[in-house]
């Protein structure tokens, strides 16, 4: 199943289709907006090793997806991310608990906590957490 998240223009995206590579992409335009395709190529090739031609290609795919847009008044396009990452990561997050957990937000949390060794630290800033969530 798959949920829309808002993008900026009104529109709607799928997260989901969003891949891993094309994810570096936006992480990139999600620090630093709007970029040039030549800007974008450059941040990326700091993080990945993969070649101008293969990251350009990646910039054109979330534009198709619409995971990103693209200003072409003037002389240079520069992207811009057509999503938030908070709304990329709820919408992931949604979609994770669906799969694997019935939709249960919680189950999930449960599931990750009996599987990850949280500090005293990690768990006080989770309590934490709750105490504010529940306000």
């Amino acid at each position: 199943m798959y949920y829309n998240c808002n993008l900026k223009g009104g529109t709607l995206m799928n997260a989901e289709k969003i891949t891993d590579a094309e994810l570096e992409v936006l992480k990139v335009l999600w620090l630093r907006e709007p970029l040039t395709a030549n800007q974008i190529v450059e941040e990326v090739s700091k993080q990945k090793d993969w070649n101008a031609k293969t990251i350009r290609t990646l910039i054109h795919r979330c534009e198709e997806k619409q995971a990103v847009t693209a200003d072409r008044s003037s002389r240079e396009i520069l992207y811009s991310p057509a999503i938030s990452r908070r709304d990329y990561t709820r919408q992931t997050q949604k979609s994770l608990a669906d799969k694997l957990f019935n939709g249960s937000m919680s189950r999930m949390m449960l599931n990750f906590m009996e599987e990850v060794q949280l500090n005293e630290d990690e768990l006080e800033e989770l309590k934490e957490m709750i105490r504010d969530a529940e306000k």
